[in-house]
């Protein structure tokens, strides 16, 4: 019941089409977003969208206010 962002490399092999699928299965709220070139370390490769999707997501009236700053 808690909101739960998954971001996910889109170079990267770690987690793939199929767990996604899996875990949104399990979590029908989930929220998924694949950040293009960047691999499994989306916060180093490609920080500044990594902080725009959580800004946006934590901003999101069914998120804001859940998840500690």
């Amino acid at each position: 019941r808690v909101p739960l962002l998954l971001v996910r490399g889109g170079l990267s092999g770690v987690v793939s089409d199929e767990d996604v699928a899996e875990l949104r299965r399990r979590q029908p709220g989930l929220h998924a977003e694949r950040v293009e070139g960047a691999g499994h370390s989306v916060q180093g490769d490609r920080p500044l969208e990594l902080a725009a999707l959580l800004r946006e997501f934590l901003e999101e009236p069914d998120t804001a206010g859940r998840i500690p700053a």
